[in-house]
C-alpha cells in the first residue's frame, strides 16, 4: 500500500495499459516520494497508485467522500461521480487517479462538483469526518429575533484522523513551496491541492481546494473553480484567487 514516503518514478509521460499519461507541460521529477509528486502534481504518479490500487478501492475511496451519491442540500446539486470500476480499463482507472475522466463508457468519472470538492477539503481539515453543508447560518424574521439556526450535524466518515493529518501536513507542503504557493495568507497555516481539468475548450480549467487556519486549528475551507483559465503557462490561477477568499474569510472570522 502507498504511503507519503513510497517512491516512484515520475517522468513527464508514460505508457499505461496501452494509452498515455502526462504531466501539465511534460514536466518530469525522476524518483520521487507520493508526497512530492502531490506537491508538484505528478500525474504519472498517482496513475501509478491508481493502477496499485485498483478501479475498486479507488472508486469505494471515492465514494466515502460523497461522490455517487445525491448530496442532500438546499438547493439543487448535481450528483458527482466515478467510474463502474467492472467497466473501467487500467488506463481509465490511471486518469480516474489523476482526476480526469476519460473512456467511452455510459458512466464515467470522475466528474465532480465545487461544493463536492469543498466537502473533500472539509474531511480533511475536520480529522476526517465531513460535516453537512448549509446555505445560511441563521435568519432572523421582522422583529429582527433569530428565527432559524443552523445546527453542524457529522455527514460523512471519509478517512481516520491520523489518515487526514498525515494528508494535510503533505498539503501544507503543497501551498508553503509547490503548486499551491499562490494560496499562501500571511499569519494563517494554509494546505491545499491544485487541480487542471481538460474540458475539451481552448483552455483548461484551474481548481483550487484548501483550508486555513491557525496551526493545528483550521477555521474555513474554499473550493475554486475558474473556467478555461489555464494556459500553456499558467496553472495557478484557482491559488491565487484562494488566497483571497481565504484571508477575507480569516478576517471576518477575526483570526487575522
Amino acid at each position: 500500500m502507498a504511503s507519503e514516503n513510497s517512491v516512484y518514478n515520475s517522468p513527464g509521460e508514460m505508457e499505461i495499459g496501452g494509452g498515455k499519461v502526462t504531466n501539465f507541460n511534460g514536466n518530469a521529477l525522476g524518483a520521487t516520494t507520493l508526497a512530492m509528486a502531490t506537491v508538484y502534481s505528478s500525474n504519472t504518479v498517482f496513475a501509478q497508485v491508481g493502477v496499485e490500487l485498483g478501479a475498486d478501492k479507488l472508486v469505494n475511496g471515492a465514494d466515502k467522500f460523497g461522490f455517487d451519491q445525491q448530496l442532500d442540500f438546499d438547493l439543487p446539486v448535481a450528483e458527482s461521480i466515478m467510474g463502474i470500476p467492472s467497466e473501467m480499463s487500467e488506463w481509465e482507472t490511471a486518469w480516474a487517479a489523476v482526476g480526469q475522466p476519460v473512456g467511452n463508457e455510459e458512466r464515467i468519472g470522475p466528474f465532480t462538483t465545487v461544493l463536492e470538492m469543498g466537502l473533500v477539503a472539509c474531511a480533511i481539515a475536520n480529522d476526517g469526518t465531513i460535516m453537512k453543508p448549509y446555505l445560511v447560518e441563521g435568519v432572523y424574521n421582522a422583529n429582527g429575533q433569530r428565527s432559524f439556526t443552523a445546527s453542524p450535524t457529522a455527514y460523512l466518515r471519509a478517512v481516520d484522523s491520523s489518515v487526514a493529518e498525515r494528508v494535510g501536513k503533505v498539503l501544507e507542503s503543497v501551498v508553503a513551496y509547490g503548486t499551491g504557493v499562490y494560496a499562501q495568507v500571511n499569519g494563517a497555516v494554509v494546505a491545499g491541492k491544485t487541480g487542471t481539468a481538460e474540458t475539451g475548450k481552448p483552455n483548461d480549467d484551474s481548481w483550487f481546494i484548501g483550508y486555513a487556519g491557525p496551526e493545528g486549528d483550521p477555521q474555513v475551507v474554499v473550493a475554486i473553480v475558474l473556467e478555461e483559465a489555464v494556459d500553456s503557462e499558467w496553472s495557478d490561477n484557482a491559488a491565487l484567487k484562494a488566497h483571497d477568499v481565504l484571508e477575507t474569510a480569516l478576517q471576518i472570522k477575526g483570526v487575522l
